[in-house]
C-alpha cells in the first residue's frame, strides 16, 4: 500500500473511533479485510481504544477432576456408585465482564449457526459438552458437534471476573421450537424443551450405570398465560446468576471457565450419600415446591439448587414473582461450581 493508502486507512481509523464504530462493522465493508497484518493493526488500535473486538470465552467441564467423555469412561458419585456421563448441556443469556472498579460491561454475543442467536437485545448461547453416538450420550444440538466456548465481542484486557446467567430470556423462553429458524439453537437442540408453555431446559444433565442414574433438568416452572399473546409469566423462573472472580483477574484470551460437576453433589450440606442407594433413580426437576412429587424430590433437589445459588421455589399461586428464584451465587457460603483452574 503506498503512502497515500496508508494516510487514508488511518484517517478512518480515527474517525471510526471517534464515531464510536465496531471493529466488525469496519471490517465488513473493508475492501483489504483478506490482507491479516492489516487486520491485526485495526485489531490492536480498536483495543487501544477500548473498543470491542471478536473473541472468545471458554469453557470446560469435570467431574472427579477430569474432564467430562461419553463411552466407556466413569466416574464416582459421593455415595461410591461408578457412572457413566449421559448429557451435559446448559444456555448462557448474557455475559458481563467485571471491571477492576467493580463496575459491569455487557458482553455482545454474536450469531453461530447452531449454537448462538441473537435477536434484538436477546442473545442465547447453548454450551454442549457431549455428543450423540459417542457412548450412552444422548442427543446434542445438531447431532455431530460439541460446543465449549461463547463468540463476542469484548474489550482485550484483564478483567476482575466474569458474571453469566444460565437460562433461555422469557421473551424466547416460551416459543414454538419448529417455527424458529433451523440453524437457532432453540430448533436444533433436542430434548431441551418441556413444552411451549413450560419452555425451555436451561440445564440437561444426566449419568447412568444400570439402573443408577442422575438427572438435573433445570427450567422455569409454574408457568401461566397465553403464549400467542406471548403474556406467560412464570413463579420460579430458575435463572441462576453466575459470578466468577478468580485470584489474580480474569482473562478472556488465557482463562477458561470450569463447570466442577462434583460441586453440584456437595458443599452446605450438599446430597447425603445416604440418596445414593443402588437402583435409586436421583431426579431434580423442579416442578412445583423443589421438585416435590414424581418429578424428584427435595432431598435431591433442594441442595443442588442452592449449590446453583438459587432459592427453591414455591408452587404455583404462592406469593411469588417472575423474578423468584433468581440468584447470585454467594462465594463466601457455595461451593463454587463454575470457577477458573489454572
Amino acid at each position: 500500500m503506498n503512502n497515500r493508502g496508508v494516510m487514508k486507512k488511518l484517517n478512518l481509523i480515527i474517525l471510526a473511533v471517534l464515531l464510536g464504530i465496531s471493529i466488525v462493522a469496519f471490517q465488513s465493508c473493508n475492501p483489504n479485510k483478506g490482507n491479516s497484518n492489516e487486520n491485526n493493526l485495526l485489531i490492536g488500535l480498536f483495543a487501544a481504544a477500548g473498543q470491542s473486538v471478536p473473541g472468545e470465552i471458554k469453557f470446560r467441564a469435570t467431574l472427579n477432576n477430569r474432564d467430562i467423555e461419553c463411552g466407556s469412561t466413569t466416574y464416582n458419585l459421593p455415595g461410591g456408585q461408578v457412572v457413566q456421563m449421559r448429557d451435559l448441556r446448559f444456555f448462557v443469556q448474557e455475559v458481563r465482564l467485571i471491571l477492576n472498579d467493580g463496575s459491569k460491561r455487557k458482553v455482545s454475543i454474536t450469531p453461530r449457526d447452531n449454537f448462538q442467536i441473537v435477536e434484538g437485545e436477546n442473545t442465547v448461547a447453548l454450551l454442549d459438552f457431549t455428543k450423540v453416538g459417542s457412548g450412552r450420550c444422548t442427543g446434542t444440538s445438531d447431532d455431530a458437534e460439541t460446543n465449549t466456548k461463547i463468540s463476542a465481542n469484548f474489550p482485550k484486557g484483564n478483567f476482575k471476573g466474569i458474571e453469566f446467567d444460565i437460562g433461555v430470556p422469557p421473551k424466547l423462553n416460551h416459543v414454538d421450537p419448529s417455527q424458529q429458524p433451523s440453524t437457532s439453537p432453540l430448533k436444533s437442540a433436542t430434548g431441551l424443551t418441556w413444552s411451549w408453555l413450560s419452555g425451555y431446559k436451561f440445564i440437561r444433565f444426566e449419568l447412568t450405570a444400570n439402573a443408577t442414574n442422575f438427572l438435573l433438568h433445570l427450567g422455569s416452572t409454574n408457568c401461566t398465560g397465553d403464549i400467542n399473546a406471548g403474556t406467560v409469566t412464570c413463579a420460579n423462573s430458575y435463572r441462576p446468576t453466575i459470578v466468577v472472580e478468580p485470584s489474580g483477574g480474569f482473562n478472556p484470551d488465557t482463562d477458561t471457565i470450569t463447570m466442577d460437576l462434583d460441586e453440584i453433589f456437595r458443599g452446605n450440606g450438599g446430597v447425603p450419600t445416604s440418596a445414593y442407594a443402588d437402583g435409586t433413580v436421583l431426579q431434580c426437576m423442579p416442578i412445583g415446591n423443589a421438585g416435590s412429587g414424581a418429578n424428584g424430590n427435595p432431598t435431591t433437589c433442594g441442595p443442588i439448587l442452592k449449590n446453583l445459588g438459587l432459592v427453591p421455589g414455591t408452587v404455583a399461586g404462592a406469593a411469588a414473582t417472575a423474578d423468584s428464584g433468581k440468584g447470585t451465587v454467594d462465594l463466601t457460603t457455595q461451593q463454587p461450581i463454575f470457577k477458573v483452574v489454572r
